[in-house]
């Protein structure tokens, strides 16, 4: 198998910055991240950007990034793991930014899923979505605040974004040609109809 976005041109789509302040004795150092790493922009030093450690030990290709501020951000995507006979196995991992060391930390290593898109607007909330690396199974999963767990949606998940459990989106593609609105209820994932032309949703 191959890693969802392994060679595709997903690339960095978020960033988290607050605009420096004009108070003297304001922070005047904010973070900002991207897909393949976390940064940091400097307002004394020309917002320069500079590369953290990340983890090492597997081959991780990063595919989406949510930051909420400074000290709450998270990096999805795949992971490879070697194996002896020259093959590798997948799987969906997520990196959390760990602000206090300023570098990245694996928070989950194992996941079912590929991540593609994610987003964590509350602590005890958040959504992922991607490519099943299974057959059949569900392509999105849902943050309780203590660990993710799977949640139905049909379709391989291309974008997701919500500010609440009540107020939630994702796009999915069932066929890999149409994208497909998605809006999450009470029992999972459920199609939204779109407007205009369905040959415009591409």
């Amino acid at each position: 198998c191959t890693p969802c976005g392994a060679t595709s041109d997903w690339g960095a789509r978020r960033c988290c910055a607050g605009r420096p302040s004009r108070h003297p004795a304001a922070a005047q150092r904010r973070r900002i991240f991207s897909s393949s790493a976390v940064v940091d922009r400097s307002w004394r030093k020309g917002r320069e950007w500079t590369v953290p450690p990340q983890p090492t030990g597997s081959i991780y290709y990063p595919q989406s990034v949510y930051a909420r501020d400074a000290t709450h951000a998270w990096v999805g995507g795949a992971r490879w793991v070697l194996l002896p006979d020259g093959g590798h196995t997948t799987y969906g991992f997520l990196w959390r930014w760990d602000a206090g060391a300023a570098r990245w930390a694996v928070a989950e290593d194992s996941l079912p899923v590929t991540v593609r898109d994610l987003v964590l607007p509350q602590d005890d909330f958040g959504l992922a979505v991607g490519e099943a690396i299974a057959p059949n199974t569900q392509a999105s999963l849902r943050w309780d605040g203590t660990a993710w767990s799977l949640v139905d949606l049909p379709a391989k998940g291309q974008r997701v974004a919500a500010r609440s459990p009540g107020v939630a989106f994702a796009l999915a593609s069932p066929s890999g040609l149409e994208n497909v609105l998605y809006r999450l209820e009470a029992g999972g994932w459920t199609a939204v109809t779109m407007p205009g032309d369905p040959d415009l949703r591409r």
